[in-house]
Parts: C-alpha cells; structure tokens; sequence
C-alpha cells in the first residue's frame, strides 16, 4: 500500500530525495518538531516506534547529521549507573565506572581482540578469564611497583552485550595523600616550631602552622587526585567508545555472514 502509484511518482521522489535538502531555522526547526508531534499524536505509526534510519531521515530534514542521530541513540541506550559518591577526606570519588550496552551479542572469538585493546591503554598484561560466556579481565599488579587496578567484563545476554569498565583509585588516592600530607607535613613540623619559637616568640602559634602545613598538604592532595581521576574518566571512557564500535561492528558483520551463508 506504499508503492508509487506510477513511474512519475517514483522520478518525482527520487529527484527530491537527492536534491538539495531544506535548511531551517531554529523557529522553523521547533514549528516542525511541534507539527510532527501533533501528527503523531492524531495519526500514530503501525508500530508505534521508529527505526534508527526513520530518525536520521527526520533530522536530515532539519540538517542534523546522521552521525549525529546514531552518536545520539547509542548514548540513549547506555545503561545509567548510580553516582558514586565522594568522601569528605578524598574529595572526590575512589571509583570510576564506565558502561556500554550493545544491541545483538557478541562472539567468543571476538574476545581475544576486546582484551588486546584494553591491555594496550592501561599498559598491564592482566588476567583474563571466562565464566560460560562472559568475558572478566583485571589488571595483575607485581611487587614493589604501584599499578592500576582496573576491571572489564562483557556479558552477552538477552540480545544484548554489556561492557562495564571499572578502576578502584585508592591506591592512587593512598599514594598521592601519604606522600603528600607524610611528606610536607613532616616538614611543615620542625619549621612551624621553629618560625613560632624564634622568628616570633609565640610559641602559642605553633598549633597553627601545624595545621596550615598539614592542611595545605591535604588540599594539595584533594586536587591532584581530582586532576587525576578526571584524566582517568576520559581515558576509560575513550576506551569503552572503541569497544562498543568494535563490538557492534563485529555482531553486523557476524550478521552478514550468516545471512550471506
């Protein structure tokens, strides 16, 4: 019931199809939200739904990139995590938890490139194992040298592929505030004393350079360990872009295959 009535019809579509598109305005661009919105509601699709392409083709209408449309679902279809709260001490979250959710589930065989890709950004070997058809990984550290602790799973189930990333930051977060604070602050001692003592004549005011010592090393290491989770988000969040192209790319071609057999 959809077909072209005639051959003009299907010329006349296919002339508007490859011409040049509309622009519109930021008014026009809501009057044609708004308009669509009203059809929608009085004459609904069959399904009630529409596909990624029937999105894209509406934004090409308004000049809104494919790409764009696409970037849009997949961040829609990300699972949501609830916020990992920050301690008073720390100032910042210890935790950084990435997740991705693909439509279609992933091969076995894809498993040895997933873990590949995440060796090479953390820099650790790791160690992989599988548990029926779920794929764990977590960095493996070695004695006397400081490593990031960082885990990834991917589990297909349900048609769908889930990856989560997670790092545990106390190390850094141990490293950073004993260094600091052990380190500037130990220091800060003896000079407080010696400032409060011989500099003013106020032993009174030792408490206080003790605390202005102490504390600046703590301030100081709030914010590298903020700085460097920052960092860290960016870079896991990079990484779990890659996996998630890999793996969609992996489930069509997988799906081409077996269509073409």
């Amino acid at each position: 019931d959809r077909r072209f009535s005639g051959p003009r019809e299907a010329v006349e579509a296919l002339a508007e199809a490859f011409g040049e598109k509309p622009r519109f305005n930021d008014r026009q661009a809501r009057e044609i939200v708004a308009r669509a919105a009203d059809l929608e509601v009085t004459t609904p699709t069959q399904a009630g739904n529409l596909s990624l392409g029937g999105i894209q083709q509406l934004a090409a209408d308004v000049g809104i990139p494919p790409e764009h449309v696409a970037r849009a679902a997949r961040e829609i279809g990300r699972p949501t995590t609830a916020p990992i709260q920050a301690g008073w001490f720390l100032g910042t979250p210890n935790r950084i938890v990435v997740e991705r959710m693909v439509e279609g589930e992933v091969a076995e065989q894809e498993y040895p490139t997933i873990v590949d890709e995440v060796r090479m950004t953390v820099g650790n070997v790791g160690q992989p194992s599988t548990l029926g058809r779920s794929l764990s990984w977590r960095t493996v550290g070695s004695s006397g040298q400081m490593t990031r602790a960082v885990s990834l799973s991917v589990t297909p189930a349900n048609g769908r592929t889930r990856i989560r990333l997670e790092e545990n930051l106390s190390q850094l977060a141990g490293g950073l505030f004993g260094g600091l604070m052990g380190g500037i602050g130990g220091t800060s001692i003896p000079l407080s004393i010696a400032l409060a003592v011989e500099a003013f004549h106020l032993p009174i005011l030792i408490p206080f350079f003790l605390a202005a010592g102490v504390g600046g090393a703590w301030g100081a290491a709030r914010k590298l360990l903020a700085v460097n989770r920052v960092k860290r988000v960016e870079e896991l969040e990079r990484l779990a872009d890659r996996l998630e192209e890999y793996v969609a790319e992996s489930i069509r071609t997988g799906r081409r295959q077996r269509l073409g057999r």
